[in-house]
Formats: structure tokens, sequence, C-alpha cells
């Protein structure tokens, strides 16, 4: 282990020690505070309104545990962030969502992938899934480059930290990022916007909401957004369009069916990286760090993404005297192309993914004492995928100057089937039980070819050998968990929970001694929380402390067959610890004034980590900063004539983190901060609102993702700064 490798376990022990301290002080605090201001409530909230007009926090429900539930009485630990908070801070497509979410980062890299809690999967091989869970409305997405790339027309945002294998099913180890859109209503609505920017940004936002009939309710809405290259060299450009249609039929009182088809398109350059972060070493001592110059060596670049995606799903729900049905078909279909070059090696990749699911839900009525919810999944995906690497270099075999691979991967088939159930019962009136269920069976089967030409470059040599296996996995995942209201608006939890992400095939010739698959990774998360009002709800405080164990860790790795052909594989060789704790806090201290304050800390190490011959057992994690912090402001002025100025601002800090397993020169970020503002203006009785925004004032180059062989390092960074004015309008 490295001496700053040491110094940053360190500070990770120091700052999850004083986070966890005050997680569980705000635990045992909780009870004693609520009870304190619910015998001062009455006088409190008639003399505070009087001295500064103060209002109350408003609910937010959330669709955490498959059914709706008010935020602060779910027993999970959950961020949702409306339209309204996505529009203040300019926020337009899923990556904008970079320290809006406590406990998630994300790397834009071509795809989105998340990390949350540091947990995470870092890995383009094909068929390898996802330790976060990404949803839209509750539908699963199996492929990163099917994420939505714009977010418009939504309810909201909702980040579940923590696995959530019971009723999100397999492949939600680290947490899941549920993107809800807004449903069809019973009146005429319509909205529209444009915003314009720098970097010659030119962003739109439609929505028209029409009921047809007093049965049937048609919805509408478009975005897009296209701004200039971030990178001197021509990368981290973007040109997004998205649309969807939804529909509402009630035909009775008791059935309703919503549909919704969508599509989108996301094309650019791809994302590119800039030589010799800071730390790093060989020819980039003495050399400066310009984070946003690119890559100097391949400009003009001929480097692209394109990504074409259509979904077409329902909810049919059918409400008995006693229970509520519920049934969702799902159908999403991706075809992503990509090109990228700005590091070592070059890469390139056509994916073609189809994707049919379906789940059927049985649940308990709102009024009934008894929580529960039981169900049956299935999913079905068939993809076909063509990879490119390519090598300019010998890997120091004589007479070789460089080597070029081809994967070719058709058909690839994932079936999975399920079977869930969870319940919570009250054992008094003021604690719960809760226990639940899940079971997944699946099937994976790949076939195709892995070719490769090395040598020199006047006579190349092909070498093409076969690829392709069946696998069977199968798992439990259960959580149990105790819940209790330790006064009027004061929830404590804790709670013992599993999750399972799936195993799967490599590409590798059979016979070689190259692993022909990898096992599922395994999680046992054990969590103790808090959410609080106090104050006549006008203070929120929601706290959680957490221990994973983590086994099977997958994690990617290279390795030559005798011939000469390099194969990349995945492998299990890990196991990891994470420990850390949450706190979040909203304060309207008057009608005008609201602050909000979040904190992690996170203490991630792999406790054994030995791939390819090498031992990294005790390094940090990757992409788990020992902290991160946020504070935010909001101000709303009241004009003579009644209008209204909001300004808003809020300081991130991040801890140092590692891009890299193998901890490499140049693959630690540092600590950094960054800081937003916005500003927005609105007339009584006017549906326009005029508003400006900024992100990353400082213009931090942070680096999210290092190549650091072989040298020049170079590293992937997060956005520069970023600045806009928006006009829009809302009818309804």
């Amino acid at each position: 282990m490295s001496r700053s490798d040491s110094e940053s376990v360190r500070v990770g022990h120091r700052v999850t020690s004083s986070v966890a301290a005050a997680v569980f002080t705000a635990l045992s605090v909780g009870a004693v505070f609520e009870a304190g201001a619910a015998r001062a409530a009455e006088s409190a909230a008639a003399q505070s309104s009087a001295d500064s007009g103060g209002g109350s926090l408003e609910e937010i429900v959330v669709t955490a545990q498959k059914i709706q539930e008010d935020l602060q009485k779910v027993p999970i630990s959950i961020t949702a962030l409306s339209p309204d908070e996505l529009h203040s801070h300019g926020v337009s497509s899923t990556a904008d969502l970079q320290g809006l979410l406590p406990g998630v980062e994300f790397q834009p890299i071509g795809v989105l992938f998340a990390n949350i809690r540091g947990v995470g999967t870092f890995n383009l091989q094909p068929g390898v899934d996802s330790a976060v869970t990404y949803a839209v409305d509750g539908n699963y997405i199996a492929q990163a480059a099917a994420t939505p790339p714009l977010l418009f027309d939504l309810e909201r945002v909702e980040a579940l930290r923590g696995p959530q294998g019971t009723l999100f099913g397999r492949n939600s180890n680290a947490g899941a990022i549920n993107l809800v859109t807004a449903a069809p209503v019973d009146r005429f609505e319509a909205m529209g916007s444009i915003t314009g920017g720098n970097y010659s940004s030119v962003a739109t936002e439609g929505m028209v909401n029409v009921p047809v009939s007093q049965d049937f309710l048609v919805r509408a809405s478009f975005a897009t957004d296209q701004h200039q290259p971030y990178l001197e060299d021509g990368h981290n450009d973007e040109r997004d369009r998205a649309g969807r249609l939804r529909f509402l039929a009630t035909p009775t009182s008791a059935l309703s069916i919503l549909a919704t088809v969508d599509y989108s398109s996301q094309d650019s350059n791809n994302n590119g990286a800039s030589p010799c972060p800071p730390g790093s070493s060989g020819p980039c001592i003495g050399q400066p760090w310009r984070p946003f110059l690119g890559n100097p060596a391949i400009t003009p670049t001929h480097d692209f993404s394109q990504t074409r995606n259509f979904g077409a799903y329902a909810e049919v729900n059918y409400a008995f005297d006693w229970a509520n049905l519920t049934y969702i078909p799902n159908y999403r279909e991706v075809h992503y192309d990509s090109l990228a070059t700005p590091s070592y090696p070059s890469f390139g990749i056509d994916e073609h993914d189809h994707l049919h699911t379906e789940e059927l839900r049985l649940s308990s009525l709102k009024s009934s004492p008894l929580a529960w919810v039981v169900g049956l999944y299935y999913s079905d995906e068939h993809l076909q995928e063509h990879e490119t690497f390519v090598f300019p270099t010998s890997f120091g075999i004589p007479g070789v100057d460089g080597v070029a691979n081809f994967f070719e991967l058709d058909p690839y088939r994932s079936e999975s089937k399920a079977a869930f159930g969870q319940v919570t019962y009250p054992i008094v009136s003021a604690v719960r039980l809760t226990g639940g269920l899940r079971y997944t069976d699946e099937e994976k089967t790949s076939a195709g070819t892995a070719n490769a030409y090395g040598g020199s470059v006047a006579a190349p040599v092909l070498i093409s050998s076969p690829t392709g296996a069946r696998e069977l996995h199968s798992g439990v995942t259960w959580k149990a968990g105790i819940e209790g209201d330790v006064a009027a608006n004061s929830l404590a939890y804790a709670t013992v929970s599993t999750g399972y992400k799936s195993g799967g095939i490599n590409q590798v010739t059979p016979g070689i001694g190259l692993p022909g698959s990898y096992g599922p990774e395994t999680i046992t998360a054990y969590e103790v929380g808090s959410k609080n009002r106090f104050i006549n709800d006008r203070l929120q405080v929601n706290a959680e402390a957490f221990h994973y164990d983590y086994k099977g860790f997958q994690t990617l790795n290279a390795a030559f067959e005798p011939s000469g052909l390099l194969f990349f594989l995945t492998e299990n060789s890990q196991r990891a610890t994470f420990n850390g704790g949450e706190v979040e806090a909203i304060a309207a201290v008057t009608r005008s004034d609201q602050i909000t304050l979040s904190a992690t800390a996170l203490d991630a190490h792999y406790t054994r980590f030995e791939v390819g011959g090498v031992d990294y057992s005790g390094f940090r994690a990757t992409n788990a900063p020992t902290y991160t912090a946020t504070v935010g402001y909001q101000h709303v002025f009241t004009l003579t004539d009644g209008s209204t100025v909001t300004a808003a601002g809020d300081f991130h800090q991040v801890g140092p983190q590692w891009t890299n397993a193998d901890h490499g020169a140049g693959t630690l970020q540092t600590a950094y901060h960054m800081s937003s503002a916005n500003l927005a203006y609105s007339r009584p009785n006017s549906a326009w609102t005029v508003s400006a925004w900024i992100r990353n004032i400082e213009n931090k180059g942070a680096v999210y993702d290092v190549n650091d062989s072989p040298q020049p390092a170079m590293g992937f960074v997060l956005p520069p700064r970023t600045f806009g004015l928006s006009l829009r309008f809302q009818v309804q």
C-alpha cells in the first residue's frame, strides 16, 4: 500500500467515525427533540409565524417499496428530487445529477455508469450487469446505454441507497435510480421552455396534457439538448433528442391502464481525456495539468457515439375490495455504436439489445393494518455485439508492432425468472416488523468468436477462436427489519438485507486455461437509521449508518492466450467491506428562507483483492470518496408588485477518491469543491418564469477515471463551468 493510500485510509477512518457519530447522535436525540418540540409546537409555531412567516416542508411521495408512500415513512435511505429542483440547477441529463444525490458518483464514459456508496460496475465486457439498477417508472433497464439521455416532464428522481434485492431484484446491490415520469392528469396543461448558455448550448422542453374524455387522458412531451465540445480536441459535446407519449384510460372505477411509448437519440464526438492528471509519472513529470485540453495527438477527432433508444410499456391496475393487482409489461430496444480513441486502447463497440420484462404484483390496500406485496417477475434479453480494441504496442513481443482484437457476440441471451414477497406486520401500533424474500433463477447463453490481428504492420497475422458457453445461476435475497414511531414525526429503523448481482460468461476460447465464466456477487448490508420532522414540520433530519459485507466482487482483467490473442474477462477474486453514514437535513427557517445540508462518509476497502497475480488487498475501493458534504441556501424576495425573485446556491465538497483499483500514479483525485447558483424571477398570475443558473463556478476539472497504462496517463473529467438563461411558461 502506498504512502498516499495509507494517508487516505486514515483520513477515511477519521471522517467515517465523525459522520457515524453524527448519525447515531441524530438517532438518539431524535425522540427527545421531537418530544420537546411537540410540547412547545403550538406556541412555537405561532410565535415563529408571527416573527418570520415560517412555513412547513411539503410531503414527498415515493414508490421505493412498489407502493406510493410518504418518503418520511419509508425505512430506506432515499433522496428524491422534484422537477423544480432539477430545473433550478439547469439539469437536463442524467449525468447532470452529479453532486445532487448524496452518496452517488457518476462516470459518463460514453455510457453512464454510477456508483452508490462506492458500489458500482465499470465494465464494458458484453453481458456484464450493473450493480446499480436504473429504472424508468419502475421498469428495469439492462444496458447502461439504454439510460434516457434527457430528464424531462418528470414527477421526480428517486435514488435508493443500499441493496434493493427483494423488490427490485438482481443487479441492485448498490441501490436503484428510478426516473418517475409525469402521468396524464384530468385537466388541460401545457409547458414549454428554452435555455441558452455557454458552449453554444441550446435546450428545449415541451409538454401538452389533454383530457380527451372523462376516462381517457393523453400527455405528450419532448426535449432537446445540444452543446459544443467541452474539450479543446472536440470531445465531450452533445446532440440529444427525446419524446414521450402517455395514455391513461379508466374504463371503470376499479380499472386503470397507463400506456407509454418513448424514443430518444444521442449523438456526440464521444467522451475524451486529457493527458497528465495531477500525480502522474513518467513523461508527465513537470507537465501542467490542463483538464479541458483533450488529447492534442488525435486532433481532429473521428470519434463518435450514437444511441437510438425505443421503449413501450404499460401499467395495468385493478382494485379489488381486498387488494390491488398490478401488471407491467415492458419492451425496450437500444442500438449503441461508438468509437473512442483519446486514450489507450482505442475502443469501438456496436451493440444492439432487446429487453422484454413482465411483472405481476398483488399488494395490500392502504387501509390494511398489514402492509404486504407479492409478485412474479420475468425478463428476457437478447444482445448482439461487436467490440474492437486496438493496442499500438507490442506488449514486449518481438516483431509485433501492435494488436487489434475483434470480439463478435451473436447471440447472447439472458433469461431470468423470480418470485418475491414482502410484508410489514405491526407488533403494536408504533412498532412494525418487515420481512422480505426473493428467489431468482437465471440462464445465460452466448456464442461468438474472438479474433486478433498481431505481428508487424506489413504482415499481420490473424488469430480466430470460437467463444461461448451456458451458465445457470440462482439466488435467494432477503430482508429483515424493525421500525418504530419513537415520536409523532420520528421514525427509527434497523434492517439486514442481501443483494445478488448476476454472474456471466467470459468471451474466451474454451480449454486455454482462462475462466470461461464468473460467479454472482453477493452483499449483506446492515443499516440503522432515523427519519424526523421537527418544529411543526419545518425541520427535517434523516440519517443512516451502514456496514456492507461484499463477496465475489467482480472485476475486469486482461490475459493473453498462448497464441498471443488478448482476452478481456471478468473474475471473482475479491471481498470488500464498506462502512459509512449519511445525514440529510432541510430547514424552512422562514417562509422565504430554506437551508439544506447533506453529509456522507465512507470507508470502503477490498479485504481480499487478488487478480492477475497482483495483490491489492487493503486498497480503497474506486470512486468511493472518503466524504462528501453539500450546503445549500435559498431565499425568496417578494417585490412590491407581488413578483418574486428566488436566489439559491450550494457548495459541494468531495473528499479524496481513487479512480483505479491499482492506485497507480495519477489515479488519485484529491479533495475538491464545486459551487452552483441560480436565480429565478416570476410575476403573480403569469405563466412565465425567467431563470439563470451556473454550475461548477470554480471551473474545477475533477477526474472521475484515469487510464494510466501505458504513459502518458489520461484523465477523464467532469464538465467545466457551465451557465445559462431559461425562459419557461406553464399553463394549467
